[in-house]
């Protein structure tokens, strides 16, 4: 007997039963609060400068903790322009913001596997969120959201050291 998948559809819905293949357990937002203590996330975004060209920007945000906040001066989002995770060590110690449980980035080609082998070496689990879901990396996202707008779509930047001088800046604001 075929059946169609309107059909099924409503057979589900009429019961009470979502749709996820795991029916139990918490979502990946309840995940998030939950582990938000010892998770960062991670991702790149671009900025084009005065001459057209293109500057990567590698940037680190620890979830659940807004840059400034009382007690976490210490730790606000970190950023690199133009380096790789394996060219400057990361010292788990002296940073509470690297003391990371879970690392989370998307399936970017630019993570390649050295690049997570630096964050395995020191113990933290990497978790890769799903394609074509960029709500899963929404710490990150929204910090990218957040600081073109408020900032890089303002400013003409000339240059990796200029660009490297307006987000500091911005992080301390």
């Amino acid at each position: 007997m075929r059946v169609g998948a309107t059909s099924i559809r409503r057979v589900i819905q009429a019961h009470g039963i979502g749709p996820a293949p795991r029916r139990s357990g918490p979502s990946w937002s309840q995940f998030l609060r939950a582990q938000a203590h010892g998770t960062l996330a991670c991702d790149f975004f671009t900025v084009e400068t005065v001459r057209l060209k293109t500057l990567y920007i590698l940037f680190f945000y620890r979830a659940g903790h807004q840059a400034g906040s009382p007690g976490r001066r210490d730790c606000p989002p970190r950023f690199g322009v133009g380096h790789s995770a394996g060219e400057e060590p990361i010292n788990r110690r002296s940073c509470r913001f690297c003391a990371a449980e879970v690392l989370i980035h998307d399936r970017d080609s630019k993570f390649w596997g050295g690049f997570n082998q630096v964050f395995e070496a020191q113990g933290t689990r990497i978790l890769r969120t799903p394609v074509g879901a960029p709500n899963a990396n929404a710490f990150a996202e929204r910090w990218v959201l957040t600081v073109k707008s408020e900032c890089l779509d303002w400013i003409l930047v000339p240059g990796r050291r200029h660009l490297y001088q307006v987000l500091q800046t911005y992080i301390r604001h």
